[in-house]
């Protein structure tokens, strides 16, 4: 039985080192259309190192992330460091060494963690698009009853019994800079208007 400590869930997105794509969940490195299944501690180890880049992860803290109160923890971890190197094609032998180790202290992962770029938090929201319209629609039912109301204090006979043809001027504004919207204020404002013109008829 393994005993390799669960990781925590930000572990699990996938991730990529010199060129090499890992996938913590599927346990896979892939490199050159060579995709190489690794152990559950080999793929803890590579995540444990990629959390914190270019910093040096003493022996200790893998340890205790990746072997807690195991026995010959201290060789497990020898091991599986050449594992991972293994798994990565890191030999060190040309110079392009991807892990350092760290003589009595631990290990460096001399390389960058490029990660898949998060959804974005705050997309524009569909609903904005959606509340101008609406706010056109209660400022036309607005407008019709300012209107419907001024035109009856307007056609109350005046003082010498003559009714007044005073008439109500309606204008609708867009309230917005989105051109896309401006037809359809356009056309409320004819149908306000039209509405208005058919009240002092009657």
């Amino acid at each position: 039985m393994s005993n390799v400590r669960l990781w925590p869930a930000e572990w699990d997105e996938p991730f990529e080192i010199a060129g090499r794509r890992v996938d913590p969940v599927a346990r896979t490195i892939s490199h050159n259309d060579e995709v190489k299944s690794v152990e559950p501690r080999i793929i803890a180890l590579l995540v444990a190192l990629a959390d914190k880049p270019l910093a040096v992860c003493r022996r200790d803290d893998l340890i205790k992330k990746i072997w807690p109160n195991s026995p010959g923890a201290d060789q497990s971890l020898s091991n599986a460091m050449s594992l991972l190197r293994r798994a990565l094609g890191d030999n060190g032998a040309s110079g392009n060494q991807l892990i350092k180790t760290i003589p009595k202290l631990g290990y460096q992962l001399t390389v960058k963690v490029v990660r898949d770029k998060p959804p974005d938090a705050s997309p524009r929201s569909p609903t904005r698009s959606r509340r101008f319209p609406a706010i056109i629609g209660m400022l036309t039912l607005i407008a019709v009853a300012t209107a419907a109301i001024l035109g009856f204090l307007t056609d109350r006979p005046d003082a010498g019994g003559q009714a007044s043809d005073s008439r109500v001027t309606v204008a609708i504004l867009p309230f917005s800079a989105n051109e896309a919207l401006l037809p359809k204020a356009m056309a409320m404002h004819d149908a306000t208007r039209q509405l208005v013109d058919a009240a002092y008829d009657v």
